[in-house]
């Protein structure tokens, strides 16, 4: 009830507005003297009804019919003295009357004769002003009389607005310019609305499952019969079946107008839009039926219930206007509110109160409809560009985020080929030097035991060389991490290790982690590690050798009596140490840092460096 209540005190404040707008809508016209007063009777047949009294009249004047079927007349008369001179073209403009019209002057007909096929039945004009040459010859200069003999149905007013007499240059002008206003706008807004019918079906064509293109478009075709009927009044025969037709196409226009509106912002109608079509075709039916003395009441009903309808679409539009943005609201508002206000304004003026308002507001209710249908073309078209770009932003995220995917993919498989490859090709280099040169370094040991003569140097280098290609091994098993490597290690060390009765304590808890790993960086450390070892068990007599671990750091510890690290970094190859200078590079080329402490109660050997973020992915 509040939007109901809120849309009606909006159209009232409209016509309040309409109202109070100061206009004069039959204003002077130079070289013509404007006829606002007038006498009038009904007619009876071609003459006055004697019966009536005549009256002396202010014009605009209405007359209701006084009967209940058939044609009803009057009959404005008034004197006017001639002003023009004896070569000048008088004519009589009348800018607006109702329904048909004849025009004598001093008793001479000066309108023109209808058709022999419309002489038993009225030709509306309505809908168009009307302009007569005034010969000179029927003119006297004073007190010419001048008779409008006015015909309508019995369900229409009789109508005379003031009227025009003198230079006929002038008020052809003036003629013209009306003429556009009314038959011209009509035309226009006819061509309009059969136009926009047909745009909006190609865009429903593209888009079915949008039914609002669908409502618009038979609004249009519906607005289209409406101006159909201001164009040519006189299109069937039967006026009042023309009638009859014409409102039951502002009943349809109405009803498409809700159903536009609950598809815009997603109102469930469908019952009450059923009901709606129910009534409004009942409606007609009904006046279609009623007899010619109720059928002016009829009219008028009916038109009242689609002015109501009208005002429920309203309504309706305020209870949901959150379901559309603001801007949108308020321009769909205010163009609907206008268009009912005109349309009630019209209502007005022709059931309760004859020239309600001085301005001409039937060419405007088409108008403002099509400038709601251009705002409403307009805000889709603009709302589906601003879907088309988020759609197309989410779409290229999408390829990218896909195309980074892809790309992700085809370097793990082009890094998994090359792994695949680097692993078959090492496990072809193990065999070689497991079967190759291993098994002749092991032939050769197996011939020197063989020999009553011993030498024990070649024995020794044989050894070393055997058990440093054992090295070289484990550190090419890619698969295998540093402290498998390392347990490797300590199982070929044992034998030295028990040999020198040297107790290793294996502290490996924590995974070493390289930050660039790879077989040769494994061998370098490896032989460090080794290295470290080897010289504890031979040069620090120590009981206990420890080696520990953490993810970043390899130690080796040992409880001997310590060394001189001066002397020892420069002892040479020939001395039989690969010495500091050694460890130092292959530190360096892993890349890590070697740190060597040594005192009386032991020496340590610290292997250490800094991870990466991609620690144990790379391969060398």
């Amino acid at each position: 009830m509040t939007a109901l209540g809120s849309s009606l005190v909006t159209v009232i404040g409209l016509m309040a507005v309409f109202i109070a707008i100061p206009t004069e809508p039959y204003p002077d016209i130079d070289g013509a003297i404007k006829i606002t007063s007038a006498q009038v009777c009904r007619l009876s047949g071609d003459s006055c009804d004697q019966k009536i009294a005549p009256q002396n009249v202010t014009l605009p004047y209405y007359i209701k019919p006084n009967i209940h079927s058939g044609i009803h007349s009057a009959r404005f008369t008034f004197f006017f003295d001639m002003t023009a001179g004896p070569d000048d073209v008088t004519a009589i403009y009348l800018p607006k009357f109702s329904d048909a019209v004849s025009v004598h002057v001093n008793g001479v007909a000066v309108t023109r004769k209808q058709p022999a096929d419309e002489q038993a039945l009225l030709f509306h004009s309505w809908h168009r002003p009307a302009l007569s040459i005034v010969p000179n010859v029927v003119l006297n200069r004073n007190d010419n009389l001048v008779s409008v003999d006015l015909s309508a149905d019995y369900f229409n007013n009789l109508s005379l607005f003031p009227v025009y007499i003198g230079d006929a240059a002038a008020l052809d002008f003036a003629h013209q310019v009306r003429l556009i206003l009314r038959v011209g706008m009509a035309r226009v807004n006819f061509a309009l609305a059969i136009l926009a019918g047909f745009s909006v079906l190609f865009f429903w064509l593209f888009r079915r499952r949008d039914h609002k293109f669908l409502w618009l478009m038979a609004a249009n075709f519906s607005v289209s019969a409406v101006c159909f009927h201001w164009v040519y009044p006189n299109f069937l025969y039967d006026y009042r079946i023309w009638v009859v037709l014409w409102n039951a196409t502002i009943g349809l226009f109405a009803w498409c107008l809700l159903g536009f509106t609950a598809s815009l912002i997603s109102a469930r109608l469908q019952a009450f839009q059923l009901g709606v079509l129910a009534g409004l075709f009942a409606g007609i039916c009904v006046l279609v039926l009623l007899p010619d003395e109720e059928f002016a009441t009829g009219l008028a009903g009916y038109q009242l219930l689609c002015l109501c309808l009208g005002l429920f679409v309203l309504a309706v539009l305020v209870a949901k206007r959150e379901k559309t943005s603001w801007l949108n609201f308020s321009v769909l508002f205010g163009l609907y509110a206008i268009a009912l206000t005109l349309t009630s304004i019209e209502w007005l003026s022709q059931y309760v109160w004859p020239n309600f308002v001085s301005i001409m507001t039937t060419p405007l209710i088409p108008v403002t409809y099509f400038l709601g249908l251009l705002w409403i073309i307009f805000y889709q078209l603009a709302a589906a560009l601003q879907q088309y770009e988020k759609l197309t932003i989410t779409l290229q995220s999408t390829v990218d985020q896909k195309s980074q995917e892809l790309r992700e993919s085809y370097e793990k498989l082009n890094a998994q080929t090359q792994r695949q490859a680097i692993d078959e090709e090492r496990q072809r280099i193990l065999l070689d030097l497991h079967d190759g040169i291993g098994g002749q370094l092991v032939n050769t040991l197996a011939y020197m035991a063989s020999q009553p003569d011993q030498d024990v140097v070649l024995q020794t280098a044989l050894e070393n060389a055997l058990s440093d290609m054992g090295l070289m091994i484990d550190s090419l098993e890619a698969n295998d991490s540093i402290s498998t490597q390392l347990g490797m290690l300590r199982g070929r060390l044992s034998p030295l290790l028990d040999k020198h009765h040297i107790a290793l304590k294996w502290e490996v808890d924590e995974e070493p982690v390289l930050s660039v790993a790879g077989p040769s960086h494994n061998l370098s450390l490896l032989r460090i590690v080794q290295e470290a070892i080897t010289n504890a068990i031979k040069h620090s007599k120590a009981s206990t050798i420890t080696v520990a671990t953490e993810r970043c750091s390899i130690s080796v510890t040992d409880n001997g009596h310590g060394f001189d690290l001066e002397p020892v970094a420069g002892r040479s190859r020939t001395q039989g140490h690969i010495g500091l200078m050694g460890m130092k590079r292959r530190a360096k080329s892993i890349p890590a840092t070697l740190e060597i402490s040594s005192s009386n109660i032991g020496s340590k050997v610290t292997l250490c460096w800094e991870m990466s973020d991609n620690a144990g992915d790379n391969a060398n």
